[in-house]
């Protein structure tokens, strides 16, 4: 992608940070995009996580607290591979950013740069590491949920607003967890 494309892409999204006071919707997306970009700008994938402030906060930023990015996979020709072809992933980050919250949500909203060119992009949001405040009495198995998304880039879309992806723990009652060594999962 070209520097100019990208820098502009870069001005696009902080702007949607600076405006964004509630989390996105369609309707205002579209609306907001429409007034302030150039026709080219209007692809990408958008979203956000979610947590309610009871679980505590990443130390630094929100945003720091989590890794969202996309991968595609393209299969090619090759004639020096005797199966006759080769499969490549291209994995590339979303931008991050905090907010926006309300008094019983944390959230941060994110966007691609790009949308990788394939048959199908699989996105993924994972925790970073980073310590969380105020979440050592909370004990239980923390998860995102939906942790991933499989987009049809081979429809022509290339805008998409994913369903909103929320942090969750699950308590487990004591002596619920039991370690299964190794060698029972097989090799």
């Amino acid at each position: 992608m070209p520097d100019e494309s990208f820098s502009s892409r870069a001005r696009l999204l902080a702007d949607v940070a600076d405006n964004l006071d509630h989390p996105l919707s369609i309707p205002w997306l579209r609306e907001f995009l429409a007034q302030r970009v150039p026709v080219a700008l209007l692809h990408g994938i958008w979203g956000h996580i979610r947590w309610r402030r009871s679980l505590g906060r990443p130390a630094g930023s929100l945003a720091s607290g989590f890794a969202v990015e996309q991968s595609m996979q393209e299969t090619v020709i090759d004639y020096e591979n005797p199966a006759g072809f080769t499969t490549f992933t291209t994995t590339e980050p979303l931008i991050v950013w905090d907010g926006p919250n309300d008094g019983e949500y944390y959230r941060v909203t994110f966007s691609s740069v790009n949308v990788l060119q394939g048959e199908v992009t699989t996105l993924r949001a994972r925790f970073a590491p980073t310590r969380w405040e105020d979440a050592s009495q909370s004990g239980g198995l923390w998860r995102i949920d939906p942790s991933h998304a499989v987009l049809d880039i081979s429809s022509g879309n290339t805008f998409f607003l994913l369903p909103e992806m929320e942090v969750k723990r699950d308590r487990i009652p004591l002596g619920q967890l039991h370690f299964v060594p190794p060698a029972v999962l097989g090799p």
